[in-house]
């Protein structure tokens, strides 16, 4: 059960910084003056960037829905 505790902290941790990161790479995007520079900047970083954030928050709440499910003591034990 500890366990449990500790791991879904670590994870709501991950995803504040997770959010954080997608709201200054948004942000970034929007700072560019050219009309040039902010499609290119969209199209090589943003979209893959954000991509991989929200993969990756996706990833924290199928693993916490796993390590709370009526199996999931058995699962962290293993970890």
């Amino acid at each position: 059960m500890l366990l449990q505790l500790f791991l879904s902290l670590l994870a709501l941790l991950v995803a504040i910084g997770d959010i954080a990161a997608l709201a200054m790479l948004l942000s970034w995007q929007e700072s560019t003056a050219a009309q040039p520079d902010h499609r290119y900047r969209l199209l090589t970083t943003v979209v893959p960037g954000v991509g991989a954030l929200l993969l990756l928050l996706l990833g924290l709440l199928f693993g916490l829905f796993i390590l709370w499910s009526p199996a999931g003591a058995a699962w962290a034990a293993q970890v």
